[in-house]
């Protein structure tokens, strides 16, 4: 029989420099009007067609949540690693 160890982070690293980490705080950030599910009837109505197809809107907003995703990215980034980091040290003690 083994004993659980017990796992323990003193420093989480910056996500911006792991390219892979951005990435996927990327795409979450390009998320969000998905998750906030807050989008007018009107403007849901310009995206999409009456049998579902894309509309030139849809593609025109997705450029829009591109840039200003791309405009925030480092600073989410920053911020995220920041606020981790100030609830360091974290222990999680498994039950055994």
């Amino acid at each position: 029989m083994t004993t659980a160890t017990p796992g323990r982070v003193e420093a989480f690293p910056h996500i911006a420099v792991d390219p892979k980490a951005l990435s996927e705080l990327r795409s979450g950030l390009l998320n969000t009007d998905a998750v906030a599910d807050h989008m007018s009837d009107t403007l849901e109505a310009q995206f999409w067609t009456p049998d579902g197809g894309e509309t030139d809107a849809l593609l025109a907003w997705s450029k829009v949540k591109e840039a200003a995703t791309d405009e925030i990215l480092l600073d989410v980034a920053r911020l995220l690693t920041e606020a981790i980091n100030r609830r360091l040290p974290w222990t999680w003690e498994p039950e055994r």
